[in-house]
């Protein structure tokens, strides 16, 4: 059998001096005041040299003096009364602490709805102000269609004006040229009226190109307005 690391003695003056210094006397107590062993040994030491001592005890040394009796009654009453109101306080300050900690956790909280209500507004009114600015946007590239639209068709008229007008110029010249040598005069005429048909010719090419222009122009700036459309559709999205 293994012997024991520590005597019995070693450890009764262990709990000896733990008695003293007014500690409770359990085997992780005892371990550590003799610096090791089985703590369940170590107490079971304890225990007997406890009970040794109480058996050789006489009756008078087990009795208190009724004076001592009553200051331990005393002490007793006076203690419980103590830690009665020392609970009182300590539940009295729990339940103030408490108290504070469920209004601060209630401020934060609203402080917080308050400012998640905001943001919702500045959002609400953020996005409203997207959809206005697209339907304006889309309001414009529908009059850039229309005039457009309007543009091409003046573009086409004028084309075939244009072509007409060569046609009366072409046959204007050909008669022009039959009546050359008999008719002076008449060639003068037809001449003048060859010059204003080339004006004319000229004048509505020069608008033809004008219009052919701005035709260009809208389709850019209807370009640009479907690109800026499809941005504010984006961030309406979002």
């Amino acid at each position: 059998m293994r012997p024991a690391e520590f005597s019995e003695e070693s450890v009764i003056q262990a709990g000896v001096a733990l008695a003293a210094a007014g500690r409770n006397v359990t085997g992780f107590a005892l371990r550590k005041e003799v610096g090791g062993g089985n703590a369940s040994r170590l107490k079971q030491i304890w225990d007997a040299h406890v009970a040794s001592k109480a058996s050789k005890q006489s009756p008078e040394e087990l009795e208190l003096p009724v004076e001592v009796a009553d200051e331990v009654f005393a002490a007793s009453q006076s203690l419980t009364e103590l830690v009665t109101k020392l609970a009182q306080r300590l539940n009295h300050t729990a339940v103030r602490v408490a108290e504070r900690r469920a209004a601060e956790v209630e401020r934060v909280a609203a402080e917080g709805r308050a400012q998640a209500d905001q943001e919702l507004a500045d959002a609400s009114q953020a996005v409203e102000a997207l959809e206005n600015a697209l339907d304006q946007a889309q309001g414009q590239i529908k009059d850039l269609e229309e005039k457009l639209a309007r543009t091409q068709a003046a573009s086409q008229a004028q084309a075939v004006e244009i072509a007409q007008l060569q046609e009366r110029l072409a046959a204007s010249q050909a008669a022009t040229q039959l009546q050359n040598e008999a008719h002076l005069e008449n060639r003068k005429k037809s001449g003048a009226e060859v010059q204003r048909l080339a004006e004319r010719v000229s004048g509505l090419k020069a608008e033809r190109d004008e219009a052919r222009k701005e035709a260009v122009a809208a389709r850019e700036e209807a370009a640009q307005l479907r690109g800026r459309v499809e941005a504010l559709q984006g961030l309406v999205k979002k």
